[in-house]
């Protein structure tokens, strides 16, 4: 069943709308009473009935729950009505005549075009029938009153259909503009608030789709690509219907390369025979037509490309400067964001070796993954005092560096290692018992050995301390700490366990 809510008898406003048209039916039948009156009895009833039924049907008949082509059955009976009022005068001249427009006016102010033909049909039959009863006219007479009576039906029914599409186009155009603008109004105070520029990304994508169509639409489809080298990554995605697309050939799609060596917005029709293989396939199977791209600028380059794709329709100049105005305003959220995730990671992040810092570090001891065991590194390189009173501090820099690029290497994806200062390094091991640490601290071992600074054996003095998802991590730290000092007293190059250390804790405190 087709739903009604949308059609002519919807309940909203029905009484306000249908009451002019119920009037002129109502004063259309009164007015047999006025001399010389009906001719007839049984075309003045059936006329009656014929109107109670189309009034009764307007108000009580449950038109959500029929199919939408039913209503037109409403204005031809109205129609059938006013056939039996013409017949009940026994005239075609009395005048009433003319009341037959009403169910026309209707029509072509509530109904579908197609159902105002089918009434302005069932109106030339009433002239018809009303031309051949019960007085023969002459053929010249009655195809000049069905031609005017055609023409004039015509002429109504195509101007109020065409005014009603023009004025619920502008409707449409201006509720799309005030979604539009209010979304980019929203989305602006949104956006600049968010500091994780992959978040900024995601909603301003979503935001492009948006701008497309109303919602429930497959038309809202938007991405954010981003060139790396020969392929185009596709970083971001929004389609209402679910559809994804993957990274293609760069080599693919012209108008990728044209927004790359222009630098500007671009607005024009898919040529689906001028892209490669992989970018034909996906505008046939998306059903793509049309396409605009917004290069998208942070530090006066382009970061990105927001691609929005059009099914059927050309992208309008409006739309276009809407979809410019996103990505200005990406430009501006991305910058923000990748400032303060700058900012963020200069403050946990030792700018010499480019790893964790002490703050970062001491957070990640307390914020671990809960019911995880762990363990912790405590190292100390053995020798940089005398690298920098011998060699200068720009060598000692350079050991430094040296030093935690080989000991990165030797963890795990997802461990952490920092420096926390001066000769001074921790690792962070994830779902790691002690004897996970005693491996680690073996790896750290035999990588320094294999990689000498300038001809130079390193050493590193090591200490390991596990807990349970319960232990307190800075006291585990202490721990560590205490049996790095051990192992830094027993000489150096070499690792002790924080279990093999007695009263860690005073020890801890001791000066190495």
């Amino acid at each position: 069943m087709l739903h009604i809510q949308v059609g002519p008898f919807r309940r909203e406003g029905l009484l306000k709308r249908s009451m002019p048209f119920m009037a002129m039916a109502v004063l259309a039948e009164a007015s047999l009473a006025l001399p010389p009156g009906p001719t007839s009895a049984g075309c003045t009833i059936a006329s009656v009935l014929l109107l109670a039924t189309v009034l009764a049907a307007v108000l009580l008949v449950p038109w959500e729950q029929l199919p939408r082509w039913v209503s037109v059955l409403v204005p031809v009976a109205y129609v059938s009505s006013v056939l039996m009022l013409i017949l009940a005068t026994g005239s075609s001249n009395s005048g009433i005549g003319i009341v037959i427009l009403v169910p026309l006016v209707w029509s072509v102010l509530f109904h579908r075009r197609w159902e105002s033909f089918v009434v302005l049909s069932a109106i030339i039959a009433v002239e018809i029938i009303t031309s051949l009863t019960p007085v023969q006219l002459a053929d010249a007479v009655i195809l000049r009153r069905i031609a005017f009576w055609f023409g004039v039906g015509l002429l109504i029914a195509l101007a109020s259909h065409d005014l009603r599409d023009r004025a619920r186009a502008s409707l449409a155009e201006r509720e799309g503009a005030m979604r539009r603008t209010e979304a980019l109004a929203a989305a602006t105070e949104r956006l600049t608030m968010i500091l994780d520029s992959n978040e900024v990304i995601e909603s301003a994508t979503r935001l492009a789709a948006q701008l497309v169509a109303a919602p429930g639409q497959a038309a809202r489809r938007a991405q954010y690509t981003r060139i790396v080298g020969p392929t185009v990554k596709v970083i971001a995605q929004y389609d209402e219907t679910g559809q994804v697309v993957s990274d293609f050939p760069l080599a693919d799609n012209p108008n990728l390369q044209e927004v790359l060596r222009t630098g500007g917005p671009l607005n024009r029709p898919l040529d689906g025979e001028g892209v490669g293989p992989e970018v034909r396939a996906l505008v046939r199977s998306l059903g793509l037509t049309h396409g605009v791209y917004v290069p998208v600028y942070v530090n006066g380059v382009i970061d990105g490309v927001l691609a929005v794709p059009f099914r059927g329709q050309a992208i309008p100049d409006e739309l276009f400067e809407y979809f410019k105005a996103v990505g200005h305003l990406m430009e501006l959220a991305l910058g923000n964001a990748r400032s303060h995730e700058l900012l963020a990671a200069q403050a946990t992040t030792d700018a010499l070796t480019g790893l964790s810092n002490r703050r970062a570090f001491d957070q990640q001891i307390v914020n671990r993954p809960g019911r995880l065991i762990f363990c912790l590194l405590v190292l100390d390189l053995d020798g940089l005092k005398k690298v920098n009173d011998t060699q200068g501090h720009v060598v000692g820099d350079e050991l430094l560096v040296h030093f935690a690029r080989v000991l990165s290497g030797t963890l795990r994806a997802g461990d952490v290692f920092a420096r926390l200062g001066g000769d001074e390094f921790a690792a962070l091991l994830f779902n790691a018992d002690v004897d996970a640490g005693r491996e680690a601290a073996l790896r750290m071992l035999s990588a320094l050995d294999a990689a000498p600074f300038r001809g130079q054996a390193l050493g590193v003095s090591i200490g390991v301390a596990s807990g349970d998802p319960w232990s307190s991590g800075p006291g585990v730290f202490a721990a560590a700490d205490a049996a790095m000092y051990e192992a830094k007293r027993n000489g150096g190059r070499q690792y002790v366990l924080a279990e093999q250390v007695r009263d860690f804790a005073e020890r801890s405190t001791t000066p190495g």
